[in-house]
């Protein structure tokens, strides 16, 4: 299981994820990150990952998609 914290303040978008990032989690992330980078192009993304326990390969993937 995962949950996702979406916060916004200001021009920073907040993903606090808490749980394992596996399987179809990864999917809801992918829906949680192209809704809030619509935001435009002032907005900053942030991904906290403390409370992360487990991520799989797709997981590692979609980070580093997120991210490069």
């Amino acid at each position: 299981m995962l949950r996702i914290t979406i916060e916004e303040t200001g021009e920073l978008t907040r993903l606090r994820l808490d749980g394992k990032l596996k399987n179809n989690w990864v999917r809801e992330l992918v829906h949680c990150w192209a809704s809030s980078s619509n935001t435009g192009p002032e907005k900053h993304l942030a991904v906290e990952l403390s409370n992360v326990d487990f991520i799989d390969e797709k997981g590692r993937a979609l980070l580093s998609c997120m991210f490069s």
